[in-house]
């Protein structure tokens, strides 16, 4: 069994192993550059390997006690989203892994947390395999099962875990996002791997929500709760595009003022002229009635 660790320091892991069993460590040198300690080898990346089970639950349980270690999935600490994966094909399921893994960076942005992780080492493997059948891919899977998290992938049923939680508009966005993923990679034949880490996330993550159907009034709440935790701007892809939108903001805000004030102006001009033609009719009229009188007599 192979137990991932979370330590920068693998020395950090040899010690905590160590104070586990009770035992002293070695170092085995090169090539390998391994360290054992009893029935256990830690590699170069800080991963323990045994093939005693009852060791590994002791030096799991340890390691997870002392922060080196996540503890298991399990269905209390989760919410499991699951899809049957009837009618899928070894290419559907393998394009599911590789979407998982050119998204995760901007997913786990979303949820504020990292929840899913698909190692570069099956992604790899898958991709050398090509044209890989159901029986590959499920010894791929296996083969990475302790560096996978988030995911289960097999020929019957794809199961999503996000983290727990009761907030009913999370849940629905969380499994509008898994049903959203499962149909893309069933209807696109290919899917570029290649992981995204975008500095404008909200940006990225609105256009690719945009292109697996989520548009429309009835997904704009599970839409803006995925953007919630992201950084940057939904509309903007850069922010030389902010500034731009900025000025043209401003230029258009300072020409309907210039307008209005305009537009008030030639009124005020308008309402004098009308007063002064109004004066000038009275003085007129008010000549006549006295001129009148004087050709009477």
């Amino acid at each position: 069994m192979k137990m991932k660790t979370n330590a920068e320091n693998r020395k950090a892991v040899v010690k905590a192993v160590s104070e586990i069993l009770g035992i002293p460590s070695k170092y085995l040198g090169v090539p390998s550059c391994n360290f054992q300690v009893g029935d256990c080898i830690i590699d170069r990346a800080g991963t323990v390997e045994t093939e005693d089970e009852k060791t590994a639950g002791i030096v799991l349980a340890g390691l997870i006690e002392r922060g080196y270690a996540d503890a298991p999935e399990t269905e209390e600490n989760k919410v499991m989203i699951g899809f049957p994966a009837e009618g899928m094909t070894a290419l559907n399921l393998k394009n599911l892994i590789f979407l998982m893994h050119s998204r995760q960076y901007l997913i786990n942005q979303s949820i504020g947390e990292k929840n899913f992780s698909i190692p570069d080492g099956l992604v790899e493997e898958l991709e050398e395999n090509g044209d890989v059948t159901i029986e590959g891919l499920e010894d791929s899977l296996k083969a990475f099962a302790d560096e996978t998290r988030g995911i289960a992938v097999s020929s019957e049923k794809i199961t999503f875990r996000f983290p727990y939680t009761e907030d009913a508009v999370k849940v629905k966005a969380w499994t509008d996002l898994a049903s959203a993923m499962v149909r893309q990679v069933k209807e696109q034949k290919r899917i570029d791997p290649e992981e995204r880490i975008e500095e404008n996330e909200k940006y990225y993550m609105r256009i690719w929500l945009l292109r697996i159907g989520f548009g429309g009034r009835d997904m704009k709440e599970s839409r803006n709760m995925l953007m919630e935790n992201l950084k940057g701007h939904s509309a903007f892809r850069t922010q030389a595009d902010i500034d731009r939108a900025k000025v043209r903001t401003k230029q258009r805000a300072e020409a309907k003022k210039l307008a209005a004030q305009e537009a008030q102006e030639r009124a005020e001009t308008a309402q004098a002229e009308e007063t002064v033609a109004g004066l000038s009719l009275s003085e007129t009229g008010s000549g006549e009635e006295k001129a009148e009188p004087s050709e009477a007599a």
